[in-house]
């Protein structure tokens, strides 16, 4: 129902890794349900991962300067890792569920480059699949971020041991 592509972004990593966050405006003049989504990098070599958000004011301007770090946007759509596919959420009889959408967001996608990547050309962009407008009885999906510590460092050809604690409402 909506392909959104970045617009062409040519990586600048030279010895170091770059994140570059993307809005692209949804066009939405109507509030919808995400029902299915998957993200297609322009140049799969070239994209390490990416992490799609909304902003749900239509406000937020990219950031090009390689160190979007933090994962902009009022909430999570969902994430891009090679070898994944379209998440597509519930839609039966016994259950429907998605992610909603408001009229006049922007859809954000953080884009992971690695170093020595520069002078590579992206063109990545993501589809979305949504629910026909007034369809009834639709869970609503909620989705966060995985993992964000930048500080552990996971070297190649090394093995080290990680630990932590995670307490639970």
């Amino acid at each position: 129902d909506l392909v959104l592509t970045i617009p062409t972004f040519t990586s600048f990593a030279t010895s170091n890794d770059i994140y570059v966050c993307f809005s692209i405006p949804t066009g939405l003049t109507q509030n919808r349900v995400v029902r299915a989504f998957e993200v297609v990098p322009g140049n799969k070599p070239i994209v390490h991962h990416a992490v799609v958000t909304a902003d749900s004011n239509g406000t937020y301007i990219s950031n090009l300067s390689g160190n979007c770090y933090s994962i902009p946007g009022d909430y999570a759509i969902g994430t891009y890792a090679p070898g994944t596919k379209a998440t597509v959420f519930p839609n039966s009889a016994q259950i429907r569920a998605g992610i909603w959408l408001k009229a006049g967001s922007n859809i954000i996608i953080q884009t992971h480059y690695p170093k020595g990547s520069v002078g590579q050309v992206d063109s990545t962009k993501i589809r979305i699949y949504l629910y026909p407008p007034a369809t009834p009885n639709i869970r609503p999906i909620y989705v966060t971020t995985p993992l964000q510590n930048w500080t552990m460092q996971l070297p190649a050809n090394t093995i080290k041991t990680y630990t932590a604690i995670s307490s639970s409402p």
